[in-house]
């Protein structure tokens, strides 16, 4: 089974970003848009796990993944990650100013024996274009929700999802872990 760890977004914030996935699919361009309970932010991306091997990866993070301060987040934009033709992906930045999941990626990177990505960028994938529009661009659709605003929202948990393409939503949960109270754990739009 394909594994990764990511922070689940509360209700009200999945709610918020599908009214906005379902006014940007009005431009009737060509993607595969996340499925509004699929939407998370990813950690480490574990790839193939074994379901015999579960037992020693939970007991190698439920220590520290059960310390964890809440994080504060923001989203300031909408963006892209290119591609050759068109954007391979396009979703909210995360802006993360205590490095709290880079800090985190790093760590369950070296506590699952997985390599640690240099480039790791934490985001809210929307969707994932799968060509050009025949009256309007990826551009242009960045262009008209670049003002995209929210009130302030919470993040809910750190999850351990498995990935399973042959349903809908394709996300399940194996484990998740509470944050430690006493700490606000506001994600900002």
């Amino acid at each position: 089974m394909k594994c990764f760890f990511a922070l689940r977004l509360q209700e009200s914030l999945r709610n918020r970003l599908e009214q906005l996935s379902l006014r940007m699919q009005e431009w009737d361009l060509p993607a595969r848009w996340v499925h509004p309970h699929d939407v998370h932010i990813t950690l480490a991306y574990l790839g193939e796990c074994a379901e015999d091997e579960m037992g020693a990866l939970l007991y190698n993070v439920d220590m520290f993944l059960s310390s964890q301060q809440c994080p504060q987040l923001s989203i300031p934009k909408l963006g892209a990650f290119a591609g050759k033709k068109w954007p391979r992906v396009i979703y909210a930045a995360v802006e993360d100013q205590e490095h709290f999941c880079a800090d985190l990626h790093r760590d369950l990177a070296e506590a699952c024996d997985i390599q640690v990505e240099s480039d790791y960028a934490p985001h809210i994938t929307l969707c994932r274009p799968q060509g050009r529009g025949i009256d309007r661009s990826w551009e242009e659709l960045l262009a008209a929700f670049v003002q995209f605003e929210a009130p302030v929202l919470d993040v809910a948990d750190i999850v351990l999802y498995q990935s399973r393409t042959d349903l809908q939503p394709h996300y399940y949960e194996i484990k998740s872990w509470s944050f430690l109270k006493g700490q606000p754990n506001k994600l900002c739009i």
